[in-house]
């Protein structure tokens, strides 16, 4: 009778001791289950929410980035062609006024 009643009593102090979590998942074991399959999903939905933001921003930073170098190039190259139209003109200015020139001494 003795030993059971000490028993009773460490039971008792264990019970006071642990603290209210460890009570919830001694009398429930599917709590235990029920915590550790919500808890990866919570997790990655708390990280997506926490980071999302940051990396969506770089990505769209990045894009930009390219687009406007892309715009660049376009710009450089029309540009380019400009130059060469213009030069192209100003030869055939030229042209022009030897031939007038020439046409004027005949």
């Amino acid at each position: 009778y003795a030993d059971r009643m000490g028993l009773e009593k460490r039971k008792l102090e264990q019970e006071a001791q642990s603290s209210w979590y460890e009570t919830w998942f001694n009398h429930s074991s599917w709590l235990t289950t029920l915590i550790s399959i919500l808890a990866g999903p919570l997790i990655m939905l708390m990280l997506a929410l926490t980071l999302g933001p940051c990396v969506i921003n770089k990505f769209v930073n990045f894009v930009k980035n390219r687009l406007e170098k892309v715009q660049l190039m376009v710009m450089k190259q029309s540009e380019l062609e400009m130059k060469i139209i213009s030069n192209k003109n100003h030869e055939l200015d030229a042209a022009c006024e030897v031939l007038s020139r020439f046409d004027q001494q005949i």
